[in-house]
């Protein structure tokens, strides 16, 4: 019996005892990926409440972001500034993401440094692996990642991808953006709490942001 055999066995037989009638096929992940949703005996230890926003209206985002990005970082340029403000509230907006999580993510992963390189090689603001080079087409080589803009575009997409795929789920969306989606699934799969933390690191300064009041 080959090892692949054993190991789609395996799954069949811990979905079945969720009591889950399943047909091997192309929607195989997406099953589980909702049945990890439901099924919150198997994973996470951070119990905090979790409200995101949705998206401000547009009239104000700018002027909000803007200063949410002062707050935090009293040093940064107009010309940075700008540029950041531009781009989180596009993608945010094309992503349907709360523009304020964006920021909790960038200042987690780089506290918002556009040149930040990881001894793993994730890059920039929003510390994209090279890897996604391949997948995005509007990346042309891991360099394209040092600009603001594609890397906003780039770290939006991929954590809108991984929110689907867990049902809305920010908690392992978050956990699949630091860990990778592949290792949350198989720890989830096989009893393990995938939680190492990151998800209320980012959660908390997000929280941290809505509690600080700026003038809308």
């Amino acid at each position: 019996m080959t090892r692949r055999y054993t190991d789609t066995l395996m799954r069949i037989s811990v979905l079945s005892c969720l009591g889950v009638s399943i047909f091997i096929n192309n929607r195989y992940e997406q099953l589980v990926d909702n049945l990890l949703v439901r099924n919150h005996n198997l994973k996470l230890t951070c119990n905090e409440d979790i409200e995101i926003s949705p998206p401000i209206t547009k009239i104000n985002q700018s002027r909000i972001i803007e200063a949410r990005l002062q707050q935090l970082d009293p040093n940064i340029s107009e010309d940075t500034i700008a540029k950041l403000v531009t781009s989180i509230v596009y993608f945010s907006n094309i992503y349907n993401i709360d523009p304020e999580l964006v920021i909790a993510i960038m200042v987690t992963e780089s506290n918002l440094n556009t040149q930040a390189i990881s001894k793993v090689g994730a890059i920039g603001l929003m510390q994209v692996m090279p890897l996604w080079v391949e997948q995005l087409d509007w990346l042309e080589s891991p360099a394209d990642l040092l600009q603001m803009d594609k890397n906003i575009r780039a770290g939006t997409f991929i954590y809108r991808s991984y929110l689907d795929k867990f049902n809305g789920n920010h908690q392992l969306a978050l956990l699949a953006y630091n860990k990778g989606i592949t290792r949350v699934r198989r720890e989830v799969r096989i009893g393990i709490n995938p939680d190492n933390g990151y998800a209320s690191k980012v959660l908390a300064q997000y929280n941290l942001m809505k509690e600080s009041k700026i003038e809308r």
